[in-house]
C-alpha cells in the first residue's frame, strides 16, 4: 500500500524485520520514543533495549536490539543495530551465562587486559536480553 509506514531492522548477520507497521517504540539514548505514520524525518542513536512493533492488524512483537541508529524518512524506518533478535528467540540460559561472564569482566576491570568500556557495554546488553526474556516468559 502506498504511503504505508514500513520498518526495516538490519543487523550485521541478517534482516530481523521488514514489514509494514502501525507503530514502533524504540529505545533511544535520550529515552524511548514512538514512531507513527508521517513521522518527521529523524536520525537518532538507539541503545540496548526493547523494540516494540505493532503491525497494522494489531499484532505486537518485541525485539531485543543493541546499539545502533535509526533513520526515519518518508514513512520508512531504517534501524541498523549491532545485534538484535525477537524476544521469543532469546535463549535464557545463554543470556544468563553471558551476563555472568560480563559481570566477571567488569569486576576485573582494573586488570590491564580488560577493555572496561567494552565489558560494560556487553554487560548492559546481557542484562537487557535476560530482562526481556523473563518479562515475556515465552
Amino acid at each position: 500500500m502506498a504511503g504505508e509506514l514500513r520498518l526495516l531492522v538490519i543487523t550485521p548477520e541478517r534482516v530481523i524485520f521488514d514489514k509494514p507497521i502501525a507503530s514502533a517504540t524504540l529505545p533511544g539514548t535520550e529515552g524511548s520514543f514512538g514512531v507513527l505514520k508521517n513521522h518527521a524525518p529523524l536520525i537518532a542513536a538507539v541503545e540496548p533495549g526493547e523494540l516494540i512493533v505493532v503491525e497494522p492488524d494489531g499484532a505486537r512483537y518485541s525485539f531485543f536490539i543493541a546499539d545502533g541508529f535509526v533513520e526515519i524518512k518518508d514513512n520508512m524506518v531504517r534501524l541498523v543495530v549491532d545485534s538484535g533478535e525477537p524476544v521469543k528467540e532469546i535463549d535464557i540460559k545463554r543470556a544468563e551465562d553471558a551476563e555472568k561472564r560480563a559481570r566477571e569482566r567488569v569486576a576485573g576491570g582494573m586488570k590491564v587486559d580488560v577493555d572496561l568500556p567494552h565489558a560494560e557495554a556487553a554487560l548492559r546488553r546481557a542484562i537487557m536480553r535476560t530482562k526481556l526474556r523473563k518479562k515475556y516468559q515465552i
